[in-house]
């Protein structure tokens, strides 16, 4: 990886910190109805590049949003990260700049009000939410857009989602689609990853997988935002795990994600760390959950914490269940139990002993071979994506679920 590139992902990383620290500004050009506005092909190309040199049309705006951003930096100690103004091509105008297709226009105010409004979200129909959802999924491919606004506009262009690793990043600077990569997920999961890039220490990587469960999913909740990969995030604060002075011999039972999170804090603490896993492989219901259809991504977590225990010198014993004959064999201080859940089992009289009743980890990991018609007890994620799974076996799906939505 070129010197050059490397640090321009490490300058784009700190620029998105500054989330936490600066105001983003979204400016919504003539339209004040709040009526989904629509446009045709023709038109699309000048409607873009008005609303992207608004910033220099209006004076007001600029004076104003100047004086802001000064006082806010003559405020600050000279430590202070510098302060910046983003203008969001996806808020321009209530619309998603520079798009050619003549409806996305309403789709994208329709994908604002279901994915921000939570009273809006709540009336939504479902063909809404749906439409909503196609909308997010074509958000995260940005990177066309940034090349497009590149060709309207003299000033460098940042793109960003989904971009959680520095090779993929490389690659779109080489291709001049963007000039500068904005990484905010990705710096949520793993703050270090510039410099480990820069080290070329890239299976220490810890890659964000886009599940936006503690970080967009809390983001207008006005909760503290987590990450399902990064337990640290948020208690950075407290300091780091301190090198112990007493070192003891430590057992963990269970290789899921927990158990090695587990075994890698205390081996980094200074301490032998052992774990018995009575499967396989490593990963628990983690391991399973990255089966069904488009959930591949979460391998690479699961290979990062395996990784991790062997540069740290842990053992981890595969096909071993932890039993107290081999704890008490081994001569260990300290047992951590990490053995992870079970799936829940709904109160059906003779449903424990039914030869066609199984659970979804036996039939993604395939260990049940499913019949033609196939009926899922559960419509929460694991039951809709097990039935996603089934459907792309050819097999018909009934999916009961006792809400009125699923997943």
């Amino acid at each position: 990886m070129k010197k050059t590139t490397t640090w321009k992902i490490i300058s784009a990383v700190l620029a998105v910190a500054l989330i936490a620290v600066s105001c983003t500004w979204a400016f919504t050009a003539n339209n004040t109805s709040g009526k989904p506005e629509t446009t045709s092909a023709s038109d699309t190309a000048d409607k873009s590049a008005d609303a992207l040199s608004l910033w220099t049309k209006d004076a007001k705006l600029k004076t104003e949003l100047t004086d802001y951003m000064k006082a806010i930096t003559n405020k600050s100690s000279k430590d202070f990260i510098p302060v910046e103004n983003r203008i969001a091509v996806f808020d321009m105008d209530g619309t998603l700049c520079c798009e050619t297709d003549p409806g996305y226009f309403d789709h994208k105010l329709l994908y604002h009000r279901v994915m921000e409004d939570p009273d809006y979200k709540n009336k939504a129909s479902k063909e809404e939410k749906a439409v909503a959802k196609k909308i997010s999924d074509d958000i995260q491919n940005s990177n066309l857009t940034a090349k497009q606004v590149k060709e309207l506009v003299k000033i460098p262009v940042i793109t960003v989602s989904r971009v959680n690793d520095p090779f993929l990043a490389d690659e779109i600077l080489a291709s001049g689609k963007a000039d500068i990569i904005a990484m905010g997920r990705a710096s949520l999961c793993d703050p270090e990853m510039p410099n480990k890039a820069k080290a070329g220490r890239f299976e220490d990587i810890r890659r964000c997988i886009g599940c936006n469960d503690g970080c967009i999913g809390v983001l207008f909740g006005d909760e503290p935002i987590t990450c399902v990969l990064n337990p640290e995030l948020g208690h950075e604060y407290e300091g780091g795990i301190p090198e112990t002075s007493a070192p003891k011999k430590v057992a963990v039972a269970g290789a899921g994600p927990a158990g090695l999170y587990a075994a890698i804090a205390a081996a980094r603490a200074g301490h032998k760390v052992t774990v018995f896993e009575k499967t396989d492989h490593n990963g628990g219901n983690f391991y399973t959950a990255a089966i069904p259809p488009t959930k591949g991504e979460i391998t690479d977590f699961l290979v990062w914490q395996r990784v991790q225990c062997g540069k740290l010198g842990v053992e981890i014993r595969y096909n071993t269940a932890a039993t107290a004959a081999l704890i008490k064999e081994g001569g260990f201080d300290k047992v951590i139990v990490a053995t992870g859940s079970h799936p829940a089992v709904p109160p059906i009289p003779g449903i424990k002993d039914s030869p066609i009743v199984t659970n979804a980890q036996e039939v993604l990991e395939g260990r049940i071979f499913p019949g033609a018609k196939c009926v899922v007890i559960g419509g929460g994620q694991v039951g809709a994506e097990t039935a996603h799974f089934l459907t792309q076996m050819l097999r018909k799906v009934n999916i009961l679920e006792m809400l009125p939505e699923i997943a």
